[in-house]
């Protein structure tokens, strides 16, 4: 089950609503929501992912680690015009969730997402929602538990990615600046 959230609701919450006790291995409280029981004792064999900029698939992406691994996921997805690190500058205004979340600040082809009509044709809904999350899984310092924040263009991808893409590793989305559109409504629903 997927939960998504608007920002403004989660502004003073140290996890989403709903979610239980938040805590997952090594006592450390996730900022938004719990880990899935696969997850809980699902860890990969590869080596650490290190913080800086990596790439996979041709594409780039910035690496914000927390001072303690292994850490579930943040894929920020940034407005159009913007760049994988201004993605992770959400770590400047959000303390804990640096924290305790390896944040991940991938970088839009031609500084945008293909929603619709952008310039890039390239499907980013399957670059972020699969490509990335399943090279992200190979770290051995990355719980395999991935939520999505998208700023405006990067909130639209964030949606498509929720409706299109049924990975349950992918387990929320904060959504800021966007909202659903008719062009995301398929087959009687979201």
């Amino acid at each position: 089950m997927l939960a998504v959230f608007p920002l403004a609701a989660l502004a003073g919450h140290d996890s989403y609503p709903g979610d239980g006790d938040g805590s997952y291995p090594g006592g450390r409280r996730l900022l938004f929501g719990t880990l899935p029981n696969a997850a809980k004792s699902t860890y990969s064999v590869g080596g650490a992912l290190t913080a800086g900029t990596h790439s996979v698939g041709g594409r780039s992406f910035i690496v914000h680690l927390p001072p303690i691994t292994p850490a579930p996921v943040v894929i920020s997805l940034h407005g159009n015009g913007g760049d994988g690190q201004s993605a992770t500058d959400i770590k400047d205004g959000n303390p804990e969730l640096a924290a305790t979340h390896i944040l991940i600040g991938p970088d839009g082809p031609e500084n945008s997402w293909n929603i619709k009509a952008e310039a890039s044709k390239l499907d980013d809904a399957l670059y972020i929602g699969t490509t990335l999350v399943n090279h992200l899984a190979t770290f051995s310092n990355v719980v395999p538990t991935f939520g999505l924040y998208g700023f405006s263009n990067g909130a639209a991808l964030s949606n498509r990615i929720l409706i299109e893409n049924d990975d349950p590793r992918i387990a929320w989305a904060i959504t800021d600046g966007s909202q659903l559109n008719t062009l995301q409504f398929r087959a009687g629903a979201f």
